[in-house]
């Protein structure tokens, strides 16, 4: 059974499960009607197994079922301008990932999406955690040795990405830049296309999530050499996160999974939609799919949101302009 079909049933047993939890009241008249969520994503993958995970709880908790429309398309473009156009009512949102919001407006300026005014922040629903993995036929071992290794130039390591521009791609690139390590890259169209050739050294390093890197990891064939964030990830004990290595910049390419609203959405409401991602997340039967998926739910306030959507657009732009990337 390929990642996807994986993930899909998942996602389908429970997004269901779900809906046996308690609801909660709202004694204001916000919400009242069908919430439609847009997913920039095909479905089947993590982005659209937290979209309806999300609709599961507000289709069981409030008045009307609440709808997945997936818009897959430009890396998420069209997904975000589909949502951007609706009434700014609160009733259409956007279930969004980190290279969407942030990574996509920074590498593909063209566009023209504007991630700190062109949509409404409405809060994290998780982080889904990249870790840099080595193939089991490489000689480093750690992380350390990839360093020694990549310094000393002796022989080409190339680096697998699920395509250029994304956060693999960002933050190889970005390791490349800061430890002066030599890397040549191999771009594929997805992780999972990316894997079998990590597997078979064909390329010797890729970043990827535990979720789709985890069934080659038991098996032996790739070892964890760095999780991307402040800290270890707990899965992974002894593995070092990037900030500890001195490579702070690398936690902007953290992968999360948040709603967004059209621009415009009035503070009370947006306030209303934050407290509900909060207690979604809260939710056993969330958090147990969460779990499942490996994504760590995070809550956190609009501002908050914000302000962290700032800071990384500010340091994917650094990145994109040291690194001489852009797509247009």
């Amino acid at each position: 059974m390929t990642e996807i079909s994986r993930r899909g049933l998942i996602a389908g047993s429970l997004a269901a499960a779900c809906l046996s939890g308690t609801g909660m009241a709202f004694a204001q008249s916000f919400p009242s009607k069908q919430f439609t969520l847009t997913c920039g994503y095909t479905p089947g993958g993590l982005a659209d197994i937290i979209a309806r995970l999300v609709s599961g709880y507000l289709g069981h908790t409030f008045p009307g079922p609440a709808i997945v429309e997936n818009r897959p398309g430009a890396n998420g473009a069209l997904g975000w301008e589909a949502v951007a156009k609706q009434p700014a009512d609160g009733y259409h949102l956007l279930a969004s990932t980190q290279s969407q919001i942030v990574l996509l407006p920074a590498t593909t300026p063209s566009l023209n999406l504007d991630p700190i005014k062109g949509l409404t922040h409405i809060g994290l629903v998780g982080e889904s955690p990249y870790l840099l993995w080595a193939s089991s036929r490489f000689a480093a071992e750690t992380f350390d040795d990839l360093i020694r290794l990549g310094q000393a130039g002796d022989a080409p390591i190339f680096y697998g990405t699920s395509g250029i521009g994304g956060q693999q791609h960002l933050a190889s690139e970005l390791l490349a830049l800061e430890t002066g390590i030599k890397m040549d890259a191999v771009h594929y169209k997805g992780g999972g296309a990316m894997l079998p050739d990590l597997m078979s050294n064909r390329v010797q390093l890729g970043f990827a999530t535990p979720a789709l890197a985890m069934g080659a990891y038991k098996e032996g064939h790739i070892r964890p050499l760095l999780s991307v964030g402040d800290a270890e990830d707990p899965n992974f004990p002894g593995i070092p996160a990037s900030t500890e290595v001195g490579l702070p910049r690398m936690k902007s390419l953290l992968g999360w999974y948040g709603m967004q609203g059209p621009a415009g959405i009035p503070d009370d409401i947006a306030d209303d939609l934050n407290r509900i991602i909060q207690d979604c997340v809260s939710a056993p039967d969330i958090l147990k799919a969460l779990e499942l998926n490996m994504v760590n739910p995070v809550k956190i306030s609009r501002q908050e949101f914000a302000d962290r959507i700032t800071e990384e657009y500010a340091t994917v732009q650094e990145l994109v302009s040291a690194i001489g990337f852009a797509t247009g």
